[in-house]
């Protein structure tokens, strides 16, 4: 043989021994069966170039991305499946580039599964709670029920964590207290007494200060939702 042919020749052997092509992209829709196939697809400290090509290979593209996280997520009937791969910085482990950082393994979760998982499943799938309204007011001074009602989930990130005054009529008394309003006894809240506080007399007029918390709930069709709960209150 030539040399010039001998030379094509080990050209050749070694790229075909070089770094391989990442898998193709998996294009058909993702299904709940083929997320729960995926568990150990990739493991941390996998470099992150190649961890991603396998979970496209796998599982397409990712359903949302923040940040350093990926996440994929599919529903069947009642049932709800996703898994997370975070993106980690390899500095931290004194290693070199990106690489996989913690894998979350894949989970699927009906209307009797844990509330939490199968909210933020849901949320990935755009079947989550409403997005918030900027549009919705703030706490005032003194809130009556309505207003709590009306605004406090929809305006959440002007609510949440907040020390609020609520004012309204007692329709329970105790350890939880709830709260109508004057003008609309339909609407109301809940508010737990902080310990040691004197619940206010049933039936009658009360305004309470509580920190008021936005919190996930499981509605009985196994949807999630918001609502304002009400901690801490004293008279």
């Amino acid at each position: 043989m030539a040399m010039k042919q001998l030379a094509l020749v080990l050209i050749a052997v070694a790229a075909c021994g070089g770094k391989k092509s990442p898998p193709e992209p998996f294009k058909g829709p993702l299904t709940v069966d083929r997320i729960m196939a995926a568990k150990d697809a990739v493991q941390p400290f996998q470099p992150w170039d190649e961890g991603l090509a396998v979970m496209k290979s796998k599982l397409g593209e990712p359903t949302k991305i923040d940040r350093n996280k990926y996440w994929w997520a599919a529903m069947q009937g009642d049932d709800c499946a996703y898994m997370e791969v975070e993106q980690e910085d390899g500095k931290r482990y004194n290693k070199e580039g990106l690489m996989v950082g913690a894998v979350m393994d894949p989970g699927k979760y009906g209307k009797d599964g844990p509330s939490g998982n199968r909210s933020e499943c849901l949320e990935l799938l755009g079947k989550g709670a409403p997005p918030e309204d900027p549009n919705a007011a703030g706490p005032a001074d003194t809130n009556q029920v309505k207003d709590v009602v009306a605004n406090a989930v929809k305006g959440r990130s002007k609510w949440d964590g907040k020390t609020v005054k609520i004012t309204g009529t007692v329709k329970q008394s105790g350890n939880l207290v709830v709260l109508a309003d004057a003008s609309d006894d339909k609407q109301e809240v809940k508010a737990w007494m902080k310990e040691g506080a004197t619940a206010p007399e049933q039936g009658k007029p009360a305004t309470l200060t509580c920190t008021l918390k936005i919190e996930h709930w499981t509605s009985g069709t196994g949807e999630p939702s918001l609502e304002a709960g009400l901690n801490d209150c004293t008279p």
